[in-house]
């Protein structure tokens, strides 16, 4: 399996999307096909300002609120209960991947140029398949980034500005009278602000979907001519992490915008409830694009691995030290993990858990709550 001309497109479809933005610790060079490390100056300020101030403040606005729902300062509906549980977790999920990618930025960098080079050197040797045609995943990763672009730009004019269903729109009908005209202000300017916090969100989902995508299929392109070849190693300081972190938001996601495509067509407008299954059905390309790939990286390379081991059946020579040195590889793995502790791998098991998971919760919130009983 290679990374055919569409998964290349897809990143370049990203770069352009994103290139009238500011700089960002981690940006994807469409000449030279590889990532690039912005180092830390002012043309990172920006960037800095985006995520360390308004992402922070929204997770302190979403968080305020919820806090505010739970000890009963504040009547809530459920609708504006769960659109700030949704912003809560998306700029969450974004805030921790982009401390990820910061702090690990020269290994996962360094290591995405490697594999990829390798992938090339590999091939070269090798007669390569034809792409497949239609190359369907291809397809799905491009029609994804369009997605997430225009998922932001309708959350932004429809949910922020004309429903205000934001969590700084829903603080300003709480605050007591008579309020500050500098509380007033300073909310309104996060209000009109939104775009920032969206637009790090859709940014940072497109780049984590097509680069562990595009990764992904570079390391089964290795693994597959590992039978010719020689022997390779991978490091995971960012991959362990933010797959822990991608499948944890994701599989609440999914949880959250199912049940809201299901209870909430009823109570909702028609233009906020088309985004709920919107978001649902990207969580769900998204990890039905990367999740089997992660799987396959481990399935794949214990076959390679029992291959070698079948290979030393007929052997005589130095059999003994073969052995010793089969066992001593260790069979190539994605791991889920937070601060260096792993804590899964991605196996085949792990696919049929995570959807198992999914379906499961959204069964379980979709027959426990009566939304005929609660206040929208």
């Amino acid at each position: 399996m290679s990374v055919t001309p569409l998964m290349w497109k897809a990143l370049n479809r990203f770069k352009s999307y994103l290139s009238l933005f500011w700089a960002y610790p981690v940006d994807w060079n469409v000449t030279q096909k590889k990532l690039v490390i912005t180092p830390i100056s002012n043309q990172l300020i920006p960037w800095m300002i985006a995520v360390f101030g308004f992402l922070n403040i929204l997770n302190t606005a979403s968080l305020c609120l919820l806090v505010a729902q739970l000890f009963g300062f504040a009547q809530l509906s459920l609708t504006v209960t769960l659109g700030t549980l949704g912003w809560l977790l998306s700029s969450t999920f974004d805030f921790l991947l982009e401390l990820l990618v910061c702090k690990f930025a020269k290994n996962g960098t360094y290591a995405f140029n490697c594999i990829s080079k390798m992938e090339r050197e590999l091939s070269s040797h090798f007669t390569q398949p034809s792409p497949p045609s239609p190359d369907l995943k291809g397809i799905a990763l491009n029609k994804l980034i369009d997605l997430l672009i225009a998922q932001g730009v309708l959350l932004y004019i429809c949910i922020v500005l004309i429903y205000r269903l934001d969590p700084y729109s829903q603080l300003e009908g709480l605050l007591p009278y008579p309020t500050s005209l500098l509380v007033k202000f300073m909310l309104h300017l996060f209000w009109v602000t939104m775009w920032i916090p969206i637009s790090q969100v859709a940014r940072m989902s497109a780049f984590i979907i097509t680069s562990t995508t595009i990764a992904a299929n570079l390391a089964l392109g290795c693994i597959s001519a590992l039978e010719k070849t020689a022997i390779f190693g991978i490091g995971y300081d960012f991959v362990t992490p933010a797959i822990a972190t991608c499948q944890f938001v994701c599989l609440w996601f999914s949880v959250l915008f199912n049940f809201a495509s299901l209870k909430m067509h009823q109570f909702v407008a028609t233009s906020v409830y088309m985004y709920t299954p919107l978001v649902a059905g990207t969580v769900l390309v998204g990890m039905k694009l990367i999740l089997p790939l992660c799987t396959d990286i481990y399935e794949n390379t214990k076959q390679v691995h029992a291959t070698w081991r079948k290979a030393m059946v007929g052997v005589r020579n130095d059999l003994k030290y073969l052995r010793k040195k089969l066992r001593s590889i260790q069979i190539i793995a994605v791991y889920g993990g937070i601060n260096s502790y792993n804590l899964y791998k991605c196996k085949r098991s792990t696919k049929s858990a995570y959807f198992s998971a999914v379906i499961s919760y959204t069964m379980t919130a979709t027959l426990s709550i009566d939304t005929k009983s609660l206040k929208f």
